[in-house]
Order: structure tokens, then sequence, then C-alpha cells
């Protein structure tokens, strides 16, 4: 039965006050378990796809591509994730090296492969650490794009992902299990030509 304002006025404060207590204390609990929700670790993976330089642009689309990837494979691969960042050097991100600032890259859990091996103990050994191998990751091919140095910092790049142009080059690194510690970050030049085309590395948590 809905009482009318002027019944509700006639009630003891004992009967409604607590009423009120008690739905502020069930809008609290809510937003306290909201807030606590905690990553414990980020996946790293490559693209299903392979790709020219000249169809890769800025970071929404290198992101939307890794979330494409993990779209497809999310079953097989037995993973949650929400958020999708790409591990593509961009002049407006300092390489790499402000993704956990402009992305919300967690820099204090492990990076680990799919098949949950440890490649970094944080996102400093990540990018910075030269005994870090992406063996165990379980990809394939020998290179993929990057567009950073050894220490996550822009350098060529295909000028930011938009050139095909012959004269560009964008950087490419070694990402299998045979090449020594500390190459899957240092790479070497690639053409920006069109014809080349290479996979791309992704983060998800």
């Amino acid at each position: 039965m809905k009482l009318s304002a002027f019944e509700l006025k006639k009630l003891p404060l004992f009967l409604v006050i607590p009423s009120f207590m008690f739905l502020s204390t069930c809008k609290n609990s809510s937003s306290s378990a909201a807030a606590g929700v905690s990553v414990e670790e980020v996946n790293i993976y490559q693209t299903d796809n392979s790709y020219g330089n000249a169809v890769i642009g800025n970071r929404t689309n290198s992101n939307s591509f890794c979330e494409d990837t993990y779209t497809t494979n999310q079953v097989a691969w037995g993973i949650s994730c929400t958020n999708f960042v790409s591990l593509l050097g961009y002049s407006t991100d300092n390489g790499i090296v402000d993704l956990p600032t402009n992305y919300g890259v967690p820099t204090d859990v492990p990076f680990v492969s799919l098949d949950d091996v440890e490649i970094a103990s944080n996102w400093s050994d990540l990018i910075d650490d030269r005994d870090i191998t992406m063996e165990g990751t379980g990809m394939t091919g020998n290179l993929v794009w990057t567009g950073f140095n050894s220490n996550g910092v822009a350098e060529v790049n295909c000028l930011d992902w938009i050139s095909s142009s012959g004269g560009e080059v964008g950087k490419a690194s070694q990402i299998n299990a045979a090449v020594t510690p500390g190459s899957w970050n240092s790479g070497v030049a690639s053409n920006c030509s069109i014809g080349t085309s290479l996979p791309i590395l992704c983060l998800c948590w």
C-alpha cells in the first residue's frame, strides 16, 4: 500500500528513518564492489591478420585490430578482457612509453602469454629489460611491426603508420623464441611499402 506524504508524516520516526538508511547503505555497497575490481595480469598476443602500413592508421584503428582478434579467439583462448591496446609506437604516446598514462595499461602486474607463461614481471621489465624474450607466447612468424626502440621510445614508424611509401621505414621486431633475449623490442627497419605486411602485438586485460 502506498502512503501519501501526509500519512508518512504521521508515522513514528523510528519507522521512517531506517528505510532511508537502508537505501543509502545498499547504494554504498554497490559502489564499493565496482571499485574493488582489480587486474591480476595483462595478456600479450599477436593479431591474426598482417597489415601493410597504409591500412594500420591511428591508435584507434590498431587497438580495434587487437579487439577483433580477441573477439574471434576468445572462446578458444579462455581469457576475459575489456581493454585492448596495440604495442605499436606512435609519436603521441612517446612510442609505447606513455601507454599506462594515456590508455591505462597496468604497470605493476605480470605480462603473460596466452598459455599463461610470464613474459615480464611488470611494465618496466617488458619495455626495458634486456633479458626478456617472447618464448612461450605461441606467436608465429619472425617479425611484427613495433615502431619503437629498445626502451619503448618512438622510432621510425612509417609516419605514424599512415605511409606506404618505399622511401619510408618502420621498425619491425623479432618475436620468435629462437632469437636472443631483448631482440623483441629492438628489431630492424623495414620498408613501408604496401607490399610489406606484418602482424602487430597486442595487450588486453
